[in-house]
């Protein structure tokens, strides 16, 4: 489903063309494709590699000096930093982007200490 829902803006695009009438070019369309392919893989491969490592490290750290307004600062902060990052560097949707934020917050050590701030 998150495949599908990162081609469908790719490939209206590529349908449309930029004079925005109704053409149907093959090569658009697997270039389409292999670009947002190509640039999900990239923010999915970043976010495995460095969000597993510095996102934990960082919460570890604000966790430390014993703040809750700094601890809850620090996950927004992520939250929509990851969302925000992808929707800009990697032309994914904003939701993509915290979803895969909220992913890597709730594989930390203090998860717990995530899920207990009321969010409203």
């Amino acid at each position: 489903m998150v495949i599908a829902l990162v081609l469908v803006p790719a490939l209206s695009e590529a349908f449309t063309g930029p004079t925005g009438e109704s053409q149907v070019s093959v090569r658009a369309l697997a270039t389409a494709i292999v670009l947002t392919l190509g640039k999900i893989g990239m923010f999915i491969a970043l976010m495995l590699i460095i969000g597993r490592r510095l996102i934990p490290w960082t919460l570890n750290m604000v966790s430390k000096a014993a703040s809750r307004e700094l601890f809850t600062l620090a996950i927004l902060t992520i939250a929509l930093g990851v969302a925000f990052g992808s929707a800009e560097l990697f032309d994914a949707s904003f939701a993509l982007g915290a979803f895969f934020a909220g992913l890597i917050l709730s594989e930390s050590k203090i998860s717990h200490k995530v899920a207990a701030i009321p969010f409203r």
